[in-house]
């Protein structure tokens, strides 16, 4: 499957440079880089081979990169979860804002994770929140608690975000998996949140 897929992407490759050389009106402004042909190549194979984004949530936040076929799949682990943080709002800017004077760098994981449900639920509660850890927030939220469903739909807005940049350095074309125990346990939250 491997071959069969990268030689589809060179196939492609090799009609545009067919393309470009027999024909004088693609030629204008066209340029044949080798660095570009090879960055073309492995697009379309991305893109033909479905690579996915994995993450979980737990105790950290693991990513990783699914290629290969079903029959040999190949998983590329990464550190994605120390990747930093980029507030999409003024909510989420002031949350960065506590928590890089709390901790210096604020990461993916310092949110996305089960003390990082705990600092979530500590951001948005008032002053002197009761103790609550992140099964505590979860049964709380599930139990109609306005705070906890609070902190469960800001923590799945930030999940719902994270395999986006994922994406983009992976270049993955198909799908983003969110693994582990925790997204089951969110589910309705990730099902109503809107990015």
């Amino acid at each position: 499957t491997h071959m069969l897929v990268a030689g589809a992407g060179a196939l492609l490759v090799g009609m545009g440079v067919l393309m470009i050389e027999g024909d004088p009106r693609f030629r204008e402004g066209v340029t044949r880089d080798p660095l570009r042909l090879v960055e073309a190549t492995i697009a379309v194979v991305a893109f033909i081979g479905g690579v996915c984004a994995l993450l979980g949530a737990g105790t950290g936040l693991g990513m990783a990169v699914l290629a290969g076929s079903p029959d040999e799949p190949l998983v590329l682990a990464s550190e994605g979860g120390h990747a930093d943080f980029a507030p999409q709002d003024e909510q989420q800017v002031e949350l960065w804002r506590r928590l890089h004077a709390e901790h210096g760098r604020v990461s993916l994981e310092l949110l996305l994770s089960g003390h990082g449900l705990e600092r979530l639920y500590r951001f948005l509660a008032p002053p002197s929140p009761a103790a609550l850890d992140a099964a505590g927030i979860s049964a709380a939220a599930h139990g109609g608690d306005a705070v906890a469903g609070a902190t469960l739909a800001l923590f799945a807005r930030l999940y719902g975000a994270a395999p986006g940049s994922l994406a983009l350095s992976a270049l993955t074309r198909s799908v983003a998996y969110l693994c582990g125990g925790f997204a089951p346990r969110i589910l309705p939250f990730l099902q109503q949140t809107q990015l």
